[in-house]
């Protein structure tokens, strides 16, 4: 049973990665090398023990499509794209079979899109709620124990008892505890990510109605609650994201001078330029937010 309680921070990773990948088709050994599991590691295994996350195989159409854009250079798994070797590369795309491939439930379709953030909650919530019946069928287990041995060794059980006592009521404060700091911390990452990518187009909005004001608003916004998630993310990718964000502020005014004239109306370019800086930072920011 403890075992499968922490085979759990297993499931949750890869609930994430099947719910939030570009390509809804996943494989265990992309699970495996993403996560850096070891070889031995029955990714396999784990996915089939929740079936009410998890969706076994595709249809073989599917991954032969897949497999041929792969032969091309498309939609390349990382565990595939770092491997060296050309030859070696093409033998492992060749080799994967509907066996070597899992989906989200949510996710059944070929180009079924991220799963929204609702749907990523349902599931972790869902995993919480195993954990927690794991860790009362172990306390369970401990008092079932305990009180077997009362009638043999009464002096010892009773101070046993009391032993046991205090470590299960430690340990379920300590759950409660841990449970209660991941819903606050969960949903303080999740507002922010929400504000963040509002206030991302609010800016570019604003640049487009030459408004300065608001601009000038809807920029600060976002370095607002970019400060209030920086503390959980990594240097290197702080680094990154912040550097990207400074880079679209500069976008946002230089758009904002260029749209003076009032005969000029917002041109495709500036449109597609906003789109991907709006993608970088839906994935990046929730991959620094809910994966990592």
């Amino acid at each position: 049973m403890e075992r499968y309680v922490d085979e759990l921070d297993i499931v949750s990773a890869i609930w994430i990665l099947a719910s939030n990948d570009e390509n809804s088709t996943i494989t265990f050994e992309g699970i495996r090398h993403r996560l850096d599991l070891p070889d031995i590691y029955d990714v396999r295994g784990v996915v089939k023990r929740h079936p009410e996350l998890f969706r076994g195989g595709v249809p073989e159409t599917r991954l032969e499509t897949w497999k041929q854009e792969m032969l091309l250079g498309k939609h390349l798994p990382s565990w595939i794209r770092d491997t060296e070797s050309e030859e070696l590369r093409k033998a492992r795309i060749e080799a994967l079979s509907v066996e070597d491939v899992f989906r989200s439930q949510f996710r059944a379709g070929a180009k079924a899109p991220r799963s929204p953030m609702e749907i990523i909650d349902w599931g972790l919530q869902h995993i919480d709620r195993l954990r927690k019946v794991g860790i009362e069928a172990r306390e369970q287990k401990v008092k079932k124990w305990t009180s077997l041995w009362i009638p043999i060794l009464s002096s010892i059980i009773a101070l046993a008892a009391v032993l046991s006592g205090a470590y299960v009521q430690t340990r379920s404060i300590n759950t409660q505890v841990e449970l209660k700091r991941y819903e606050v911390t969960f949903r303080t990452k999740q507002e922010s990510y929400a504000a963040f990518m509002k206030y991302l187009f609010e800016a570019f909005d604003a640049a487009s109605k030459r408004d300065s004001g608001l601009l000038v608003m809807s920029l600060d916004k976002i370095e607002t609650t970019y400060f209030a998630i920086e503390p959980v993310i990594k240097t290197n990718e702080r680094d990154e994201i912040w550097q990207k964000y400074q880079e679209f502020a500069a976008f946002c005014l230089d758009l904002k001078k260029k749209m003076q004239d009032s005969q000029i109306t917002i041109d495709e370019e500036s449109v597609k330029t906003f789109t991907d800086y709006r993608g970088y930072f839906r994935s990046k920011l929730f991959e620094a937010l809910f994966v990592t």
